[in-house]
């Protein structure tokens, strides 16, 4: 084999990231579940996938691992809408060097004024307000090795909710390949926020954990004037603190400017479809993504604005 030292080294992260999807705890046992909120309104539109084909900005979120992967400098913002009532503002960086790609990535999860009120039955005197809010700041780096790809991330953590506030780091390490054999074909898998409990205010519990596999592959179709790929992916989440779900997405670049999307997240109580489209002149690129959500629920919308060089 040409690179028998970076199979075993894929190999020891995947032996090491699989046993760890059996750690499932009780529903509802970990925190701070904003820092499972996907990032990109591309990878929002195919179903929220993205741990094999996310070698833009974004990467810093699916799989450190794809940042190694980047063509060059990217830069990107996003916007998302969840429930009408959550509000979250991203933003994320890649820089691939000769000694590898560097990424940064900030998150902010908050929501509107919340009402203060007393213990009293029924309804209690009203206090005042307060707006809860999570923010999140990280660094990540890859590197090829050989024919494989790894990454890593480390985030500053910090919540407050109220008079109380908590502090703490979670990281992230994946693996990824990129086939030579195969064109268009690729895997990816990570392990999402590691690390010790988050205290808030004596109160202690789990970060969420998530144990990320899939792979992504370009169809080999015929470019035409309407049609330039098509992409389909996969993604398999394992979460701490439930069940496992399956995503499904596609893409459908019809001109190098406009692209069309879809996907569906399996095993969701109320997750279900979603639907995008992409649209790029030059090196600036607008996503919007829609995201069904059922049992009563808004939808999420997401949009991005990106720009590479």
């Amino acid at each position: 084999m040409k690179y028998p030292y970076a199979l075993a080294i894929a190999a020891t992260v995947l032996a090491l990231l699989l046993p760890m999807s059996a750690l499932a705890g009780d529903p509802g046992s970990a925190g701070l579940l904003s820092l499972r909120l996907g990032m990109g309104g591309r990878n929002g539109g195919m179903g929220e996938t993205g741990v094999a084909n996310s070698s833009d900005a974004t990467g810093a979120f699916w799989n450190p691992a794809n940042l190694a992967y980047a063509s060059g400098t990217e830069i990107s913002v996003q916007h998302s809408e969840y429930l009408s009532l959550f509000r979250e503002e991203s933003l994320a960086l890649v820089h691939p060097t000769r000694w590898g790609s560097f990424g940064l990535h900030f998150g902010g999860f908050y929501t509107k004024d919340e009402l203060v009120r007393t213990a009293d039955e029924p309804a209690g005197v009203e206090l005042g307000t307060f707006q809860p809010y999570t923010v999140a700041v990280g660094g990540s780096y890859a590197h090829t090795v050989g024919e494989f790809s790894v990454g890593l991330t480390s985030r500053l953590i910090y919540q407050r909710i109220d008079l109380y506030d908590g502090m703490g780091i979670s990281f992230d390490i994946g693996a990824a390949h990129q086939s030579t054999t195969i064109e268009g074909l690729a895997f990816g898998a990570m392990v999402q926020n590691l690390g010790s409990s988050f205290v808030l205010e004596e109160e202690e519990f789990d970060l969420p954990m998530t144990v990320r596999m899939g792979g992504g592959y370009v169809l080999p179709v015929a470019a035409r004037p309407w049609l330039q790929h098509v992409l389909l992916a996969t993604d398999v989440v394992l979460p701490n603190d439930g069940n496992g779900r399956i995503h499904y997405g596609a893409e459908w670049q019809l001109q190098e400017s406009f692209a069309l999307r879809g996907g569906y997240r399996q095993n969701y109580e109320s997750l279900g479809f979603t639907m995008g489209a992409g649209f790029a002149r030059g090196p600036l690129r607008v996503d919007y993504a829609f995201m069904e959500s059922r049992n009563d629920l808004d939808a999420t919308h997401r949009i991005s604005l990106s720009y590479a060089e």
